[in-house]
Parts: structure tokens; C-alpha cells; sequence
């Protein structure tokens, strides 16, 4: 019958081989060129991706920077009050989330601060329902736009909307 147990190696006597830095550089950049995805990958910076893609956050930030300067741009005073010498904020009547309206012209307004804010009878975040009654006789167009609009769902062209809204600013 023949011994079937392998011999056991005693650690304590194995030499460890200790690579110099150039030799461990070396074999990084090996490693590196043998991935398949390095391979296919194109010359191209995270920048220039995003870029390259009509639906990214780049282009998205880019729109809704531009959608603020059309709607002041636009529209000079509070809807509500009137008022011009106060601080004006754009306000969105479908919120942001809903990214289908979110750089549309019709959605938005703008308000003073107190208004847009503040005022529980007629603000958007602090007196909603005073503001959609508001809406509903003062303004009923732009209240049927948020109950036709307010469900659209897709994933909108970011860099066309952009486009579109520097159109608007070059044209006025």
C-alpha cells in the first residue's frame, strides 16, 4: 500500500521573492494592457462621455441653468403680487422630478421670495392650496397645463432642451 499524505512544507524555510519597484511597475502595466475592456475603450475623457450622451447629468445641469435665465429673462415680476423690486425665483408648477416638463417654458413661473416661499395663503411650499385656487382664477390656463402635463413620463433629449432654451435667450 503507498503512502498517500503529501509532504508538508515548512513556511519558515520558503524564501519570499521580493520584486524591485520597476519590476512591480512592470507587471502592473502588463496586467493592464491584457484587460479587454482597456482594449475597446476609445481615447475619450468621463467628460467627453457625458458629453457624448444627449441624456446626461451634464446636459441636464446645463438646461436647467438655462431654463433660469429664459424665465427671468421672460417674465420680470411676481405673478401674484406684481412686484419686481423684490428678490424673483423661478418656480417650477410641475416639480423638477418629472423630468418630461422640467425645462418647458409653460412650467414655470416666477415669484418674489415672500411668494414663492413664505406667504402660508398663496406660496407653492408653504400655502399649496391657496395657490392652486390662485391658479384656478387668475390663471386657469397654467393650472390645465399641470393636470394635462403632470403625468409624462420618458427620458427627455437634455442637449436639444438646452439648445432650445439658448435659442429663446438669443431671439429676445
Amino acid at each position: 500500500m503507498k503512502n498517500t499524505t503529501k509532504p508538508k512544507i515548512d513556511l519558515n524555510r520558503v524564501k519570499k521573492v521580493e520584486l524591485t519597484p520597476t519590476a512591480k511597475m512592470e507587471s502592473l502595466q502588463k496586467d493592464k494592457t491584457k484587460s479587454p475592456k482597456k482594449k475597446l475603450k476609445k481615447d475619450r475623457s468621463k467628460l467627453q462621455v457625458k458629453k457624448d450622451r444627449p441624456t446626461s447629468r451634464y446636459w441636464m445641469r446645463k438646461a436647467d441653468a438655462e431654463w433660469g435665465k429664459v424665465m427671468h429673462h421672460l417674465k420680470r415680476y411676481c405673478l401674484i403680487c406684481g412686484r419686481s423690486d423684490r428678490q424673483l425665483q423661478a418656480h417650477h408648477l410641475i416639480g423638477r422630478a418629472r423630468v418630461m416638463t422640467r425645462h418647458d417654458i409653460d412650467n414655470g413661473v416666477i415669484l418674489c421670495n415672500i411668494h414663492h416661499n413664505r406667504d402660508v395663503t398663496c406660496s407653492p411650499h408653504a400655502g399649496p392650496i391657496g395657490f392652486t385656487e390662485f391658479l384656478r382664477e387668475n390663471h386657469p390656463d397654467k393650472l390645465e397645463y399641470v393636470i394635462k402635463n403632470q403625468h409624462l413620463t420618458g427620458k427627455p433629449d437634455y442637449r436639444a432642451k438646452y439648445e432650445h432654451l439658448t435659442e429663446l435667450i438669443d431671439e429676445n
